[in-house]
C-alpha cells in the first residue's frame, strides 16, 4: 500500500461495464473507483460470472481471495480439522465461516461480539458461536469444540487479545493466522487485505470450484 496523495479519487476495487465490449467486470484500480469512469491493467480485470451481483464480486475480489488463502496457503486446512475465525460477521470473517465446510473442516467456530451477529454466523455455517470478550474466551473455546484443542484460529489485529486467548486452547501443531492491512501477527505467511468491510457476500447461491488443501 503506498500513501495518498491529494487530489484523490477513492475507491480500490470497482464493479461495472467495460468501455470497449460491455461485458460486466470486476477489478482492481488501487485508487479513483469513485470516478464515473476507472482503467485498471488488463491482469487485474474479471469478468463476473452470470447470477452473481455487483456487490458480491466486490466482496469476492478482495476479501473472498484473502479468506480462501487463509484456508489454503496460510493456515493449510486440513480436512477434519478445526477452525476458529475471530470476526465472524466482518467481511473476510463471514466469508471464512461459509469456506470451511468447503475446505473440509470438521467444525467452525465463530466468534462476534453480539447476539445478532453470532445469529449470523451460525446461518452462514458455523457450527458454534461464541462471544469474544477474552474473560473467559479458553473455556468457551473448549467448550464449543465438544472438549477439544482447536486446530487453526484465524484472527485479525484488532482482536489480538482474543488471538492470545485461543492459544490455551490451540493444539500442539495449531496455526495461528492473524490479519491486517499493513502488519502479520501470529501469521504464517502474510495476508494482505484491506482495511474496509462490506455487506456480507452469501455463498450457498454461488457455484464455487473449491481447490481443497492435501491432507
Amino acid at each position: 500500500m503506498q500513501r495518498a496523495t491529494l487530489p484523490l479519487i477513492p475507491g480500490g476495487e470497482v464493479a461495472g461495464v467495460r468501455a470497449d465490449s460491455g461485458e460486466r467486470v470486476v477489478a482492481l484500480v488501487g485508487e479513483g473507483g469513485y470516478a464515473e469512469y476507472a482503467t485498471a491493467p488488463t491482469e487485474l480485470i474479471f469478468p463476473i460470472p452470470e447470477g452473481i451481483d455487483d456487490g458480491t464480486a466486490l466482496a469476492l475480489i478482495v476479501q473472498g481471495t484473502t479468506a480462501w488463502h487463509l484456508y489454503r496457503t496460510a493456515g493449510a486446512v486440513k480436512r477434519g480439522e478445526s477452525v476458529v475465525v475471530h470476526a465472524a460477521a466482518g467481511g473476510v470473517g463471514s466469508l471464512a465461516v461459509q469456506l470451511g465446510e468447503a475446505f473440509g473442516a470438521a467444525r467452525v467456530i465463530a466468534t462476534a461480539s453480539s447476539a445478532e451477529k453470532r445469529a449470523l454466523a451460525t446461518e452462514l455455517g458455523a457450527h458454534a458461536a461464541i462471544d469474544p470478550d477474552p474473560e473467559g474466551l479458553t473455556d468457551r473455546l473448549m467448550a464449543a469444540n465438544e472438549g477439544r484443542g482447536v486446530d487453526v484460529v484465524f484472527g485479525e489485529v484488532a482482536v489480538g487479545r482474543e488471538l492470545r486467548a485461543a492459544f490455551g486452547v490451540a493444539r500442539l501443531r495449531a496455526v495461528m493466522v492473524g490479519v491486517e492491512e499493513r502488519e502479520r501477527v501470529l501469521a504464517l505467511p502474510e495476508v494482505g487485505v484491506r482495511g474496509e468491510e462490506r455487506d456480507v457476500a452469501r455463498l450457498h447461491d454461488l457455484d464455487l470450484e473449491v481447490e481443497r488443501a492435501e491432507n
